[in-house]
């Protein structure tokens, strides 16, 4: 008697609060089927965003769409919108909506289908960024690495491409046939220009993506140098003529920025880590001891090491006070080997300056610099 006592007693409020939830629950709904149901339609599915040059590109699928009629995709927080007719070809429809004309910035879209009846799709939301010409003023061509000549035929030897490099265009002058281009591929490190005309230089420039799968391409600008051959300049006289940092703690000679010049490999300039960490750019001057001129500036990484500088440029000078650019380059500091840089002339100077100006630590560091002379 007592068990059925107690389950008499607890029914009674169960009931009650079911009849209250009940009742609160269409109170909720009645806002949503006063006018009639609402119809969710088939939204796009599977959605992915390609970005592209003042452009983006968004994809995806509609599947059984039967009843869908538009697709409208607003951005810029609904103060911009595209509307897209739609008809249904097949069960599953692929959709490549390209939305023109966009300032380079990044994006939030919010995407919708719609029927006939003014039915809707549930919101899908996509973000990515547009490119222009900020993102292009940004690149560098790949770095030509001097050349090679095997008695017939001239080659050009270049740095490791950039990852989202997608190939060189290097144009040159043919003695038979007047302006050839041709293209190098990123995983190619040297590359021949059969019938080059002798004394004439070469130009070059290199295609990139923003991102991997990116629907457009950005060109640098044309970059022309001289064919030359070189030869490395003699360092007995070289001398450190100042420095914006270096790191005695290292262990002399490492550390020391005359580790840059005493052409040892496995000795190293670094910037100060010890009771300081200063931030870039970082920089040391070379006086030569006399005018030189000028090929070519070949760096070597500390080796081993990558997580050095990824950026730097060079200055010369003839007096060390008034310095004239001889450019920047980005820096692969995933190589032992020697890298060389060029410039579009070859000045006579008697210093160097080397500035690090950017890189995935707040430190720098150099094995060694070398200057070159063109061969008579």
């Amino acid at each position: 008697m007592k068990r059925i006592s107690f389950y008499k007693f607890l029914l009674v409020p169960l009931i009650v609060a079911g009849i209250y939830s009940c009742k609160d629950m269409m109170d909720i709904h009645q806002k949503y089927i006063k006018d009639g149901e609402i119809v969710y339609l088939t939204k796009m599915d599977s959605v992915v965003l390609y970005p592209g040059k003042n452009r983006i590109q968004i994809s995806g699928y509609l599947a059984n769409a039967y009843n869908v009629n538009t697709v409208l995709v607003y951005w810029n927080n609904r103060a911009d919108s595209m509307i897209v007719d739609y008809s249904m070809t097949k069960d599953m429809d692929s959709l490549n909506l390209v939305i023109p004309n966009l300032v380079e910035k990044s994006y939030i879209f919010d995407i919708y289908t719609f029927n006939n009846e003014g039915n809707r799709s549930i919101k899908v939301s996509v973000a990515g960024t547009a490119y222009g010409d900020i993102y292009r003023e940004r690149l560098f061509p790949r770095t030509n690495n001097g050349f090679d000549f095997d008695g017939k035929q001239l080659k050009t030897l270049w740095l490791t491409a950039d990852a989202l490099e997608r190939g060189t265009q290097i144009r040159y002058t043919t003695e038979s046939s007047g302006i050839k281009t041709i293209f190098l591929s990123p995983d190619s490190s040297q590359i021949a220009l059969p019938d080059r005309k002798n004394g004439t230089p070469f130009s070059f420039r290199s295609v990139y993506v923003p991102e991997k799968a990116s629907i457009d391409t950005f060109l640098t600008a044309w970059t022309t140098l001289p064919v030359a051959y070189d030869a490395k300049v003699n360092k007995t006289e070289w001398k450190i003529a100042g420095f914006s940092t270096q790191e005695p703690a290292e262990g002399a000679p490492n550390g020391l920025a005359t580790a840059a010049i005493d052409d040892k490999l496995n000795t190293f300039w670094h910037t100060q880590w010890s009771g300081g960490n200063p931030g870039y750019p970082h920089w040391f001057i070379v006086d030569m001891g006399k005018e030189v001129t000028i090929s070519s500036i070949e760096v070597f990484r500390r080796q081993g090491n990558g997580g050095g500088q990824t950026k730097h440029q060079f200055f010369y000078s003839n007096n060390g006070t008034d310095w004239i650019d001889f450019g920047t380059f980005p820096m692969d500091a995933s190589v032992n080997s020697g890298q060389k840089f060029r410039s579009t002339t070859t000045p006579t100077a008697r210093f160097i300056k080397y500035v690090a100006l950017e890189g995935s630590n707040f430190y720098a560091f150099l094995a060694e610099l070398n200057v070159y002379t063109p061969m008579n």
